[in-house]
């Protein structure tokens, strides 16, 4: 397509943004009435800006949707679909063992089993800032 928005548009020009749009429906960027409004408009689009507008919010061919930064990365949560209750679980659960080991290793006098006590602890600090969001 030319680069200036004023120029006429072509029928190669429309045929072009018709592709885009029907890339666009099938990635699910837009609906089944989007995709027929807009096509209907390329039909009535008279210059280069016109069918532009049409598709200005259609990523490039095999660009990616870019999330903001500020969203958090899922690279850092190992179980992203596990829900609260089963985060729960498992605290709990580390909760129990570092208690049966501390009661174990304070009644053998054993510091391996304290040392896994403390380790147990660590791990629950650990799920808890990781897992128990809501």
């Amino acid at each position: 397509m030319p680069a200036e928005s004023w120029v006429r548009a072509a029928d190669m020009d429309r045929e072009e943004i018709i592709e885009i749009l029907q890339r666009a429906y099938v990635e699910g960027r837009l609906d089944q009435v989007q995709l027929e409004a807009r096509t209907d408009e390329v039909f009535f689009a008279q210059t280069i800006g016109e069918l532009r507008a049409l598709i200005a919010d259609v990523p490039p061919r095999g660009a990616a949707a870019i999330l903001p930064s500020d969203q958090p990365s899922q690279a850092a949560d190992l179980y992203p679909r596990l829900g609260l209750a089963t985060r729960r679980r498992v605290s709990l659960l580390v909760v129990i063992a570092a208690l049966a080991c501390l009661v174990i290793g304070a009644a053998t006098r054993d510091t391996t089993v304290i040392a896994l006590a403390v380790c147990a602890g660590v791990v629950l600090a650990v799920l808890r800032r990781w897992y128990w969001r809501s």
